[in-house]
């Protein structure tokens, strides 16, 4: 009787690590928080600044209703290729909320790239980044976006990778960005445009 209840503790205890034990990948937060549940609202522009695309509204419609790539215009995509492997950024407009926002999707990674990072810089200073990292490597296919920013403004587009994982600087909400002097991307690795 001991041994059954010895074994199915066991069983037990190694059922509950498989489910909380993490996969070693960190994501950064998107600032505003806003979610499926908690669904933000803007009235475009600067209003609609650091609040996540997906989950927002303006007058009942969300931003990324009919968004477009818009990076080089004719040119829908940009894959970046360098040491640490290639990443696919683009610049998307979403003409409804009058905004812009970087999304990046990884394509090649070597084993040592560690840190994905897209970043969408406006020409007043503001800007909103997104980050991924893993302590082994960043997965192939991994796809994330920026918090927007205002579109009625020049908007530049940024990805990268790093072989070393970065939090960077604190943004004006307190969340880490994965951007900093200290937390460069090389440029073999990385793309504005």
């Amino acid at each position: 009787m001991k041994k059954k209840i010895f074994k199915i503790t066991v069983m037990f205890a190694l059922l509950f690590n498989l489910v909380l034990v993490p996969n070693g990948i960190a994501y950064a937060t998107h600032g505003a928080e806003c979610t499926s549940t908690n669904i933000c609202t803007c009235t475009g522009g600067q209003t609609c600044w650091y609040k996540d695309p997906a989950y927002t509204k303006k007058s009942g419609t969300i931003c990324s209703n009919g968004a477009t790539t818009v990076l080089y215009q004719s040119q829908q995509e940009k894959t970046v290729s360098g040491t640490y492997g290639q990443v696919n950024v683009e610049l998307r407009w979403g003409s409804y909320c009058v905004v812009n926002w970087t999304r990046g999707t990884v394509y090649a990674t070597t084993t040592s790239t560690k840190q994905f990072g897209i970043k969408a810089t406006t020409t007043t200073g503001y800007y909103t980044t997104y980050y991924v990292q893993n302590g082994t490597k960043i997965p192939v296919g991994t796809q994330q976006y920026t918090d927007m920013v205002d579109g009625n403004v020049t908007v530049t587009a940024f990805a990268g990778l790093r072989s070393t994982t970065c939090l960077g600087d604190l943004d004006s909400f307190g969340h880490r960005t994965g951007f900093s002097t200290t937390c460069n991307y090389p440029t073999n690795a990385s793309y504005s445009g």
